[in-house]
């Protein structure tokens, strides 16, 4: 009867060993799964969602006006524009005495305000320029350059981009997020193909990160610097007849571009033509011509059925 209890004892905690295996296997199984990876990844799309949603608020909420108390007469407004984001830009044309002048000029304007060239190009008679300003200095720049000679035309605009800038930055935050998240999964994972499944996912998030990125600097760049079109044209020695020469200069200018084309086109088709057209005669003389190779097979097979005939 002993040795049947100890035997008892003894098959029981064999048993109970058994059953703590098993449940420690199957949490092993189940700590890395795609499932559990995938409701963890919401986890921390819901919390930066919220965060995101807390930034907003933050941001976009007004500033709280300053007490003017003691101030009678005091007719000051809190700026509707807190938090917001603009991008600027204008267009302005300027006629101007002498081109050279004017453009080392407007060069030296751009250096003094902070401000570059983007981009530019100098004609005998005109010239365009494409400057970024810091927004600071935008109407000062405008001023300025109006200055430069007599000013024909002035243009300016303000794209709210509130909204865009902080939905891409709440959307660069997120991926951050999850890139973190899919970087400790990877070092935690120990099957091939978990860890297969998590670079791909780690891969396909951090090429999405980068173009946020790149997206969100240059929003960002547009938002600080202005952008401002500028173009210079020689006066005329006639100032009653300034807009009819003007039209005139350009109708040339405009001539010439499509004579230059117009003399491309011809150009190709004697490169390409020429040499098109002298295969095309000589496989017509092999094939229709002197030689006539199809008349010839077709007088052959006409013969043939008029023998069986």
């Amino acid at each position: 009867m002993t040795k049947l209890l100890r035997l008892f004892l003894l098959l029981s905690i064999i048993v109970a060993l058994l059953a703590c295996s098993a449940k420690s296997a199957d949490y092993a199984e189940s700590r890395y799964s795609p499932e559990m990876m995938a409701n963890t990844a919401m986890d921390g799309f819901a919390m930066a969602g919220e965060t995101e949603s807390a930034l907003r608020k933050t941001e976009a909420a007004p500033a709280a006006p300053a007490s003017t108390a003691g101030q009678p007469g005091d007719n000051s407004t809190v700026d509707a524009t807190s938090g917001r984001k603009f991008i600027h830009s204008a267009n302005m044309q300027v006629e101007v005495q002498d081109l050279q002048t004017a453009a080392a000029g407007l060069e030296n304007l751009a250096r003094s305000l902070g401000a570059y060239i983007e981009s530019s190009s100098l004609f005998s008679s005109w010239a365009n320029f494409s400057l970024r300003v810091p927004v600071g200095r935008f109407d000062e720049l405008l001023t300025a350059a109006g200055k430069l000679g007599y000013q024909l035309s002035r243009s300016s605009s303000v794209q709210d981009v509130t909204d865009s800038y902080f939905d891409l930055e709440g959307r660069l935050r997120n991926k951050r997020i999850l890139e973190e998240r899919y970087r400790d999964y990877l070092g935690k994972a120990t099957k091939i193909d978990e860890i297969l499944e998590v670079e791909k996912a780690l891969s396909d998030t951090t090429t999405e990160v980068e173009w946020l990125e790149g997206s969100f600097r240059d929003l960002s760049s547009r938002i600080e610097l202005a952008t401002v079109y500028i173009e210079l044209q020689t006066a005329s020695t006639a100032s009653d007849q300034s807009d009819f020469s003007r039209a005139v200069r350009r109708l040339f200018e405009n001539f010439a571009s499509v004579f230059k084309t117009v003399a491309l086109i011809l150009l190709g088709m004697v490169i390409y033509g020429i040499p098109l057209l002298a295969l095309v005669l000589v496989l017509w003389l092999l094939l229709f011509g002197r030689v006539g190779a199809v008349r010839r097979l077709f007088r052959l097979v006409s013969g043939k059925k008029q023998g069986k005939a």
